[in-house]
């Protein structure tokens, strides 16, 4: 049996190790979409696990603006689309999966002819967890004793391509064209970790929000416990402990106990965190960067308004000399120029012939053709910043690219 697993990833830095060592003990590959609202070590911290030789696939949705549903479904059906692939579970970067047995055991016990859908038990931070722990659920080992009244699903491939399934939002539940037989299962149930620290609670709080605001197609009531959150937090409560029971829904005063999560199933040398200088959560840091995406964003529907559709779209990497050089070899009206990209941070938001200066982690949030490498001398350096940075080669060309297009507009201008 092939299990993968879907995930919609942001700011996870503090957890997100955590939940790759532990998860794939028992699921086969990994996909994380992620767009701009993952601004912190999330992304490097995976793109390392990833180096490490874990099984993890990296989706990049930079582009299009946050809509839960709508991607988590694009995905479940890419996924299902491959038929070596059995079983789908969508998971929240903050949710392990566990069992009254070896968790992989019991999966591969189940039918594959219906969905599945398993318990919610909270984790909640306790005053004496052991900060100094970096495997979250080794740190945090309280949990409310009654389980949450929500449930995940786990759905198989054959279903999604057959019955055309869709998931609800946040993956409480699918609705199908026909009946389809959903059962409610005990022995497999998801460990849920949604508050770790102080600085992890407030940061998902303000750049969420600042996130749903362009969330158009977000339904009533959805995000509404963030929103409560940020309500108190504005008015200067320190609601940490308190806001726990937000995520408890109709459980909010369970009882809490102490129960690790099982981890005799693991490879303990699997579940060692090598990346902690990652894992730190930077409150002011995630909201400067949340500020600057959404900024990034106004820029570019003003640049929309002046771009030409018949027109390719560029950025250029480099704005010195060899850019100046660059701008006089292109000829009027064969290309739309949308930022330029330098690596110096001290020109980052300038201005350079009318278009923003941007550092390379921000190119994720342009629509572009190709990046064009003003340098001959520094290409090969400059390339690989650029593929370092999550670009496809085949999107990076040099000085030629224009060239080309200079030849080809000429070219259309005689047949003309």
């Amino acid at each position: 049996m092939k299990i993968t697993s879907l995930t919609m990833i942001g700011n996870e830095c503090e957890i997100i190790e955590s939940f790759v060592r532990y998860n794939c003990h028992f699921i086969d590959e990994m996909t994380f979409v992620f767009d701009t609202g993952c601004i912190d070590n999330t992304l490097e911290i995976l793109r390392r696990l990833q180096r490490e030789g874990c099984p993890i696939i990296l989706k990049d949705e930079s582009l299009v603006s946050y809509e839960q549903k709508a991607m988590e479904n694009k995905y479940l059906r890419i996924l299902a689309s491959d038929p070596e692939t059995d079983m789908i579970i969508p998971l929240d970067a903050d949710e392990f999966i566990t069992a009254a047995e070896n968790p992989r055991t019991a999966l591969e016990k189940l039918k594959l002819d219906r969905v599945y859908q398993m318990g919610w038990k909270n984790y909640v931070p306790f005053p004496g967890d052991d900060t100094s722990e970096k495997f979250i659920p080794k740190r945090m080992t309280h949990c409310k004793k009654t389980e949450a009244s929500y449930t995940k699903v786990m759905i198989p491939s054959k279903l999604v391509r057959e019955e055309e399934i869709i998931l609800t939002t946040g993956h409480h539940g699918v609705e199908s064209r026909s009946k389809v037989t959903v059962e409610m299962i005990s022995h497999i149930f998801i460990a849920h970790f949604p508050m770790i620290s102080r600085e992890q609670y407030q940061s998902k709080i303000y750049c969420n929000n600042i996130r749903y605001i362009t969330w158009m197609n977000r339904g009533n009531g959805e995000g509404a416990h963030l929103n409560s959150l940020l309500s108190e937090l504005e008015a200067g409560k320190d609601n940490f402990y308190e806001g726990i029971s937000v995520y408890d829904y109709e459980d909010q005063h369970g009882t809490v106990i102490e129960q690790e999560l099982e981890l005799k199933y693991c490879d303990p040398e699997k579940l060692e965190i090598r990346y902690p200088e990652l894992a730190k959560v930077d409150l002011t840091r995630n909201l400067v960067k949340t500020g600057e995406v959404m900024a990034l964003k106004a820029y570019n529907l003003e640049i929309d308004k002046l771009d030409k559709a018949d027109r390719p779209v560029a950025l250029i990497y480099g704005t010195g000399r060899n850019a100046e050089l660059i701008l006089q070899e292109i000829p009027e009206n064969i290309l739309n120029i949308r930022a330029y990209i330098d690596t110096h941070s001290e020109k980052k938001f300038t201005m350079f012939h009318r278009r923003i200066v941007i550092t390379p982690e921000m190119i994720r949030c342009f629509r572009f053709d190709k990046i064009i490498i003003s340098s001959e001398k520094f290409y090969e350096e400059m390339l690989q910043e650029l593929i370092r940075a999550g670009i496809d080669k085949n999107k990076i060309a040099g000085r030629e690219f224009i060239l080309n297009l200079t030849i080809e507009a000429l070219n259309n201008k005689n047949r003309s």
